[in-house]
């Protein structure tokens, strides 16, 4: 690729003056190069985008089970706590009822 580029005739208009099919092949093709130049830098940064992408979409499905069981805890702590509320508070009738005696 290098050494169609250094060639100071590989230019969009010098081949002009010879043919314009060639003129825009010329530009085609050192488009294309600059292209692939510009590919070669940004792919890894392309792969890397699509790693970070997958590790993020494991993170929120672990966030999302853990916030789901989390969830569960909850209303089986309320559940405790009413059972709990409830228990103290039939005590408190039965020790009353047991000093009225």
């Amino acid at each position: 690729c290098e050494p169609y580029l250094a060639d100071p005739n590989f230019t969009y208009e010098k081949m002009k003056a010879k043919s314009l099919a060639a003129a825009n092949l010329c530009n085609w093709v050192v488009n294309i190069i600059a292209y692939h130049k510009v590919y070669k830098n940004i792919k890894p940064l392309i792969d890397q985008l699509e790693e970070a992408k997958a590790s993020k979409n494991k993170a929120d499905a672990d966030l999302s089970a853990i916030i789901k069981k989390l969830q569960q805890i909850d209303a089986k702590l309320d559940d405790l706590q009413r059972a709990f509320l409830e228990a103290t508070q039939e005590k408190s009738t039965v020790e009353k009822i047991a000093k009225e005696c």
